[in-house]
């Protein structure tokens, strides 16, 4: 009897166990089962999620190639264009180079004709003024010989200057002839006349007596310089009316300045007046030192401005060295001061 309680019990308990397994295990597979049914939610969700980001990814990807590929037309539309653009402006400039080398050769051509022409011209233009120069100042310039008591006869040259109040000397007469002191004076001696030949070889004789106060010879202390006086009869008519034509210089030239000599000069001729151009080399005390030829004879004479056709200094003397010789003009600011 007691067996079969507890057979009877044991029976009982294990059907009590297994209900309990039964159950707990229901319950855990239902829990479970939830479980993976949510987590099979979430994964379908982010499935959804994943697969929409990936359209959108692959929308983008589509709107930027097709974004690109129209970004790349329309640059490579204007790369062309602007290519375009280059070679035709390249051709305008090869075309223009092209003209402007014709132009140029055409040009050179005619410029080279026209500087042939043109320095003939100037060397004409430069000859004929300096041609109307001395044909203007030879009027004026006179050639001196005078005569002594116990000298040879000297010879020199000279340049009337017109009435003393013109250049204010202070001769006791109207009209006045400028020289060196060396041509009118032989070894402190005075001469006893001179003949003063004028261009048109008019000549006038002009007697140095000191006591009759009609003619007389002037000379300036410290410079080689003198002056004659004469009476009106002595000039001819025609400088007489010519003689506002002529110009002292206000501004003597400079160093390179191109200037004429004027004068008799003792190898030239004595009918006309001989000049000699050069410029100024320099400057010696109260002196010019210039290239132009001065020799025995012109000395007295008109040194000539050639740019402003202007007075500026009385031909002197010469110095010679080896080389060459130089003359000098003697700078009439120092006289008429």
């Amino acid at each position: 009897m007691k067996l079969h309680i507890l057979w009877a019990l044991l029976f009982i308990l294990v059907i009590a166990s297994f209900g309990a397994g039964y159950y707990l295990y229901s319950k855990n597979t239902k829990a479970l089962q939830e479980t993976i049914n949510k987590q099979s939610q979430d994964l379908a969700t982010l499935q959804e999620t994943y697969l929409h980001e990936l359209q959108l990814v692959n929308r983008a990807l589509i709107e930027y190639q097709e974004g690109s590929q129209s970004e790349n037309k329309e640059l490579e539309q204007l790369l062309v264009r602007q290519e375009n653009q280059f070679q035709s402006r390249l051709a305008d400039i090869e075309r223009k180079k092209e003209i402007s080398e014709q132009l140029l050769t055409t040009t050179n051509q005619d410029l080279a004709q026209n500087i042939d022409s043109l320095t003939d011209k100037l060397f004409a233009l430069e000859t004929n003024s300096k041609s109307q120069i001395i044909q203007k100042w030879d009027g004026i310039t006179v050639r001196i010989s005078c005569e002594y008591k116990t000298k040879d006869k000297s010879f020199g040259s000279g340049l009337y200057l017109g009435p003393e109040s013109a250049v204010n000397l202070g001769a006791g007469n109207e009209y006045v002839i400028l020289t060196n002191s060396h041509v009118l004076e032989e070894e402190d001696e005075v001469p006893v006349l001179c003949d003063i030949q004028w261009d048109n070889n008019e000549t006038a004789t002009v007697f140095f007596n000191q006591n009759d106060g009609v003619s007389k010879a002037s000379f300036f202390e410290g410079f080689d310089a003198a002056f004659i006086t004469l009476v009106r009869s002595d000039v001819p008519s025609s400088v007489l009316t010519d003689r506002d034509s002529y110009d002292i210089c206000l501004s003597p030239p400079q160093i390179g300045d191109e200037v004429l000599v004027l004068g008799y000069p003792k190898i030239g001729s004595t009918e006309s007046v001989t000049g000699t151009e050069g410029i100024i080399s320099g400057y010696d005390g109260n002196f010019f030192i210039t290239s132009a030829k001065i020799s025995k004879g012109n000395s007295g004479g008109a040194a000539i401005f050639i740019q402003e056709d202007c007075y500026f200094g009385i031909p002197t003397l010469v110095k010679a060295d080896a080389v060459e010789s130089l003359g000098r003009i003697l700078d009439i600011t120092n006289i008429f001061k």
